[in-house]
């Protein structure tokens, strides 16, 4: 069995938040057709059922790239095993072309157009880490992207060639097992909250600052709209906040508004709650939690942004606001929560993990066999 060094810097597992996931999942698939070899930062924990043999020897550090015993340990690393590929989350590391076998195929995965989340968020590197990405995935065998959009921004603004593109969209385990009327009533005894009172939840890493800034807008603007139209609600915020930076969401609660914080089971709560809401308005890459949310039979209300990449046959389970129209915001999540249709079966085939992997494997075989 062919073997693939998996690069990842930063803590994955357990996954618990929806980047870590897509990541250990993919990992966790492939495992079943190849021998894979997770080295990555050592804030990672060794975890039974990952799929793969994880190695967390890396710095647990956002300055690692500039570390020569980084360096040194992932060289180690590869002069120890025959690897047939090195798959790179994200490309921070791709200076590693430059040291790979000619018999080592080097794989990009991206999770958006990272440069271009850098200039929304105003950092002054950003023209620097363009360029940077550019020739990282212009020296890659292949590119994966998470979405059409971001392929072809890839293809006219990097030069890559159409033939060095793959989509591998974030997938899901079929969460349908999972009872509601358990989780609600859990949900009800944990916080209080009354038989008739909706449950609206919103989930992300908080400490992140698009979804500091979605914390922001409901406590500010959503809330304040949501007294007027809906008579018995609670919205419920979870979600790792460990930086002093965000601190300050953590005072963003009243009567209507619960901070449940980090939870280290979230099914309970996706399945418990009557509606997911995603007030993120600067969107870079896929939106993982809208497809939690949709895997557990969950209606979703979000702003057009971050409704633009998803299937047409969605539409009945995703409530659309306009961008910046708070007011349409609140109406469609009182909207959403009286229609009740399932999340249709497309969903589940097209974003199984196990179908996806096996889609990418056969292609996999293909290129490399030409």
């Amino acid at each position: 069995m062919q073997k693939i060094l998996s690069l990842v810097w930063f803590k994955i597992y357990p996954p618990h938040f929806g980047g870590q996931k897509g990541i250990a999942l993919f990992n966790k698939y492939l495992g079943e057709h190849f021998t894979i070899d997770c080295l990555c930062s050592r804030n990672n924990e060794v975890i039974a059922d990952a799929g793969c043999h994880i190695i967390p020897e890396l710095p647990a550090s956002k300055t690692q790239f500039f570390n020569p015993f980084a360096w040194r340990k992932i060289l180690k690393q590869l002069n120890k095993e025959d690897y047939s590929f090195v798959i790179l989350e994200q490309p921070y590391y791709g200076l590693l072309a430059l040291w790979l076998k000619r018999k080592i195929n080097l794989i990009i995965h991206t999770h958006n157009i990272e440069s271009l989340r850098f200039k929304s968020l105003q950092k002054k590197s950003w023209p620097f880490l363009f360029s940077y990405e550019k020739w990282s995935l212009q020296k890659a065998h292949l590119v994966i992207f998470k979405t059409k959009q971001e392929k072809e921004f890839a293809i006219q603004h990097f030069s890559l060639t159409e033939a060095k593109c793959y989509v591998l969209p974030y997938g899901i385990e079929d969460a349908r097992p999972y009872n509601k009327k358990e989780s609600r009533k859990f949900l009800s005894e944990k916080y209080g909250i009354k038989e008739e009172e909706k449950i609206i939840l919103f989930a992300g890493t908080l400490d992140y600052e698009p979804n500091a800034d979605a914390v922001e807008k409901i406590y500010f603007r959503i809330e304040p709209l949501l007294r007027q139209k809906l008579p018995a609600f609670k919205i419920l915020i979870c979600g790792r906040n460990k930086f002093s930076a965000f601190a300050y969401l953590k005072e963003f609660k009243n009567d209507n508004i619960l901070q449940a914080g980090f939870v280290e089971k979230i099914e309970p709560y996706f399945t418990g709650a009557d509606v997911f809401i995603n007030p993120v308005q600067n969107v870079h890459g896929v939106q993982t939690k809208l497809f939690d949310a949709l895997n557990y039979n969950l209606n979703v209300v979000c702003f057009e942004a971050a409704a633009r990449k998803l299937p047409s046959y969605l539409d009945k389970k995703i409530f659309i606001g306009g961008d910046n129209d708070f007011d349409s915001f609140a109406d469609r999540i009182v909207q959403s929560l009286t229609p009740n249709f399932d999340t249709p079966e497309e969903f589940y085939t097209d974003y199984s993990w196990s179908n996806i992997v096996r889609e990418f494997v056969n292609y996999l075989t293909i290129r490399c066999s030409n």
